[in-house]
């Protein structure tokens, strides 16, 4: 038989004649555990009145463990010739104090406001906002621009040129030329021919008259 007892320091002795009161407003469940010296008969009272009647637990010698129900205050009235010792954990506050923890978190405080800095502030925000949307609209422009400049067109007009197109049909010799400078040319004048508007001309050698 193994009788543990634990933290003897917690353990605590009933006086002769006194009982053993037990604190509660509600309803629970009592655990108490006893070591008497001789046999003991253990009574419980439910409230604080003098007149109640007991309800009988157990009659016990040595070490030996209690649980019960009550609904409120009650009383543990030990009737013996010897020491009864108890230990129980009902009706007592017991709190732990956690140690505190290294903490390596600093917490920054906040500056004092300056209400004539904070407008410089958001001032020069405003003013590099605007600059930036200045700057994005001449790149915008430039590229604009340089794509405008990769594409053929008359420089006299501003009209497009397309691709195999030799004019407009508007400058002068080149009207109804087709594309690639592709014109009829007139054909030259026969062998033995004079190509002259003079009288005479077209008439063989030697059959000319004076």
């Amino acid at each position: 038989m193994v009788v543990r007892i634990h933290n003897i320091a917690k353990w605590a002795m009933i006086p002769a004649g006194q009982v053993l009161k037990l604190s509660g407003e509600h309803r629970r469940k009592v655990r108490v555990e006893v070591n008497c010296e001789a046999p003991t008969r253990l009574d419980v009272i439910e409230g604080e009145d003098e007149g109640e009647k007991g309800t009988f637990l157990a009659v016990v010698q040595g070490y030996e463990v209690l649980e019960f129900v009550v609904s409120g205050v009650a009383r543990l009235v030990p009737t013996t010739e010897g020491e009864v010792w108890y230990f129980t954990n009902d009706g007592d506050q017991i709190a732990a104090d956690m140690p505190e923890l290294e903490s390596f978190t600093k917490i920054a405080s906040r500056r004092a406001r300056n209400p004539e800095l904070e407008m410089m502030m958001f001032k020069m925000n405003q003013n590099m906002e605007r600059r930036l949307a200045t700057q994005a609209a001449e790149i915008e422009a430039l590229r604009e621009a340089q794509a405008a400049a990769e594409v053929p067109h008359n420089p006299e007009t501003g009209e497009v040129i397309e691709d195999g197109q030799v004019g407009t049909g508007d400058d002068p010799g080149t009207a109804g030329a087709p594309a690639g400078g592709e014109g009829v040319a007139a054909e030259p004048p026969a062998t033995g021919q004079v190509a002259s508007a003079k009288p005479g001309a077209g008439i063989p050698a030697g059959q000319a008259t004076a």
